[in-house]
């Protein structure tokens, strides 16, 4: 039977932050943890959003599993 071990990273977010606004992610930065990750075995199977009671994002989570080999 398949085993597998999970990992969730947020993407930092710099800029203004709050109910005036939304921050801004850097996407070559976040491609660059993209391949460090898949090179390491792992796969994004997934990305949850969590928002405020205003309905405005307040983080995105990145959601990736591997296969644990042993």
């Amino acid at each position: 039977m398949k085993r597998w071990e999970y990992k969730v990273i947020t993407p930092g977010v710099s800029g203004a932050i709050g109910w005036w606004g939304g921050g801004r992610v850097d996407t070559d930065e976040i491609a660059a943890e993209l391949n460090r990750l898949g090179s390491l075995g792992w796969e994004l199977v997934s990305t949850l959003e969590t928002s405020n009671t205003t309905g405005r994002t307040v983080e995105v989570l990145l959601l990736f599993k591997r296969e644990v080999l042993s």
